[in-house]
């Protein structure tokens, strides 16, 4: 068994944080019938767009929310922003996603689409399980440019047994060493969001990711809320 959890830390400076963690234990990431796949992202792609013109003169609440975790974390947003705003600004000067693995699209389309990062990790390359904590400035992160960074000291990182952080900055970027690939065949997804109706839409996102997975591979998955009185996730 293996595990992903926040830490007290996190649940104590953000009490407002509303997460769903998902074990995927036997997937084949590449194996989809794929006209079906490209009409769900399609749809989801169209559901991005008209959030995008509704909230044309201001953020999505579960952007917004996260633009304040990050100035709280002492962050600028012009340089530094969650994942799925990112995908955000990638999908209006595109009009579109890059395309990366039919999962890792799936899920790249319904995060831009309900504005709440999808974090996904090949489990394989976990070690023992996942706490998203302050850094303690002795662990080790592999960008996808294959350079070895280390977080400072208190960066909120998404760090193993051992020692190597599988985010920075939270939400901001994912470690190549946890990426899911053609090799995968068991994965972790993390939804995370703060603003004032994630609690439904968490529900809805875990729902429709739930629907996805099966529709598109099958996959029989396990699913927990989690919380500051149940912070820990166990999974195969």
């Amino acid at each position: 068994m293996k595990y992903f959890e926040h830490s007290s830390s996190i649940w104590n400076g953000f009490p407002d944080l509303c997460a769903v963690a998902i074990g995927v234990p036997s997937i084949s990431p590449n194996q989809v019938d794929a006209v079906g796949h490209q009409v769900e992202i399609a749809r989801w792609h169209e559901c991005t767009r008209e959030r995008i013109f509704k909230h044309r003169n201001s953020p999505m609440p579960s952007i917004k929310a996260w633009q304040d975790v990050f100035i709280r974390m002492g962050y600028s947003g012009e340089k530094y922003c969650c994942a799925s705003e990112q995908l955000l600004r990638r999908f209006r000067s595109d009009n579109g996603l890059p395309r990366i693995n039919p999962l890792v699209d799936l899920c790249n389309a319904q995060s831009a689409a309900y504005g709440i990062p999808i974090a996904i990790f090949d489990v394989a390359n976990i070690t023992a399980g996942i706490s998203v904590r302050p850094a303690s400035g002795g662990e080790q992160y592999l960008s996808f440019a294959n350079e070895v960074e280390t977080p400072k000291p208190n960066e909120i990182v998404f760090t193993d047994e051992s020692g190597h952080a599988h985010s920075r900055r939270w939400t901001y970027r994912q470690s190549r060493k946890s990426a899911v690939s053609d090799q995968t065949d068991s994965v972790l997804i993390v939804c995370e969001a703060h603003h004032a109706t994630a609690d439904t839409d968490i529900d809805e996102l875990t729902k429709s990711l739930a629907d996805s997975l099966d529709r598109h591979w099958h996959a029989e998955i396990a699913a927990m809320r989690l919380s500051r009185d149940t912070p820990r996730f166990e999974f195969q």
